[in-house]
């Protein structure tokens, strides 16, 4: 004799969004550039950056709002050779787009680097759970790097 049990649950309970940041780093052979995006759920980086003291309340529609959370990703996202020589990205803009924050960055080079040591742990210092993919399109394929809190840094060659 079996015994079924019937669970009806509130799909609502289970629709929780994950927190993911995708970051892009390209090479524009044209403008001799490493070209970095990073793209943020704009409520996700308007309730981290609340929490860590850096908006006085979760909107990034000012422009003080914006220029913080340029400055936060500037602190948490670091790419270097693979000789370990730090890039030190200029930071371009921050961009609303509908329910998206994008942040731009760039850095000259000579030429395409041919690999690079990437940290990225941008707000990982609020969301445990927050995933961090990193697509680099420096030659004709795309790498692809994801971390978690507490990752050390990843090498990828071009």
């Amino acid at each position: 004799m079996s015994y079924g049990i019937l669970f009806s649950l509130n799909s609502n309970a289970w629709a929780h969004r994950k927190k993911i940041l995708l970051s892009t780093i390209e090479w524009n052979a044209h403008t001799h550039t490493l070209e970095v995006t990073h793209r943020f759920h704009l409520h996700d980086a308007e309730v981290a950056l609340s929490q860590l003291g850096k908006l006085d309340k979760p909107d990034l529609t000012p422009l003080r709002a914006r220029a913080n959370l340029a400055l936060h990703t500037y602190e948490q996202f670091k790419i270097s050779t693979l000789e370990h020589d730090p890039l030190e990205l200029d930071i371009i803009g921050v961009e609303i787009d509908g329910s998206y924050v994008f942040v731009y960055e760039e850095i000259a080079l000579k030429q395409p680097p041919q690999g690079l040591i990437v940290e990225n742990e941008i707000l990982h210092d609020v969301y445990l759970d927050q995933i961090n993919t990193v697509n680099i399109a420096i030659s004709d394929h795309v790498k692809t790097l994801t971390f978690i809190a507490g990752d050390n840094p990843k090498k990828v060659l071009a």
